[in-house]
């Protein structure tokens, strides 16, 4: 009970568009997770062009970290607990829907205490949205392939 008060305290706290976006983060992120439930195995993944390393420029970087912001929330506060996949492919589409173009969802491998750890997150060139650059860098990018906005 304490748990839900604090987090409606917080949620009194915000600013409209901020709550607006909340909202949006989450029915992304419920979009994302039924996407992922119902594709087939291998069917968002699509070659890649290596010449596009370079990526956009991203214009608004004030609503690209706010709309990744909430995405984060909603996904540790919201109605479930998406793994990365899904708060990439939410945070990708959330800013399309806000005229943010050319962000690309990016999947990294590591080993590490000789087990397989694979993280997705979203890029614009060399910027990071929705994850820490340092978690970021652990990985090593899968060159070649990128995540594709099945609908």
């Amino acid at each position: 009970m304490k748990i839900l008060l604090y987090r409606l305290r917080k949620l009194r706290g915000l600013k409209p568009k901020e709550g607006k976006w909340l909202i949006q983060a989450q029915w992304e992120l419920a979009r994302a997770q039924l996407r992922l439930r119902t594709t087939a195995r291998g069917k968002m993944v699509f070659g890649r062009n290596p010449d596009s390393a370079a990526g956009p420029v991203l214009e608004e970087p004030e609503l690209a970290h706010g709309l990744a912001l909430a995405v984060e929330r909603a996904a540790e506060h919201g109605i479930f607990r998406p793994k990365c996949l899904v708060r990439a492919l939410a945070l990708q589409a959330l800013l399309e829907r806000h005229g943010v173009h050319g962000g690309q969802v990016r999947i990294g491998v590591r080993m590490q205490d000789a087990a397989f750890h694979a993280h997705a997150w979203v890029e614009f060139g060399e910027i990071i949205l929705g994850d820490r650059p340092a978690h970021v860098k652990t990985f090593v990018p899968v060159t070649g392939a990128q995540v594709r906005d099945v609908v």
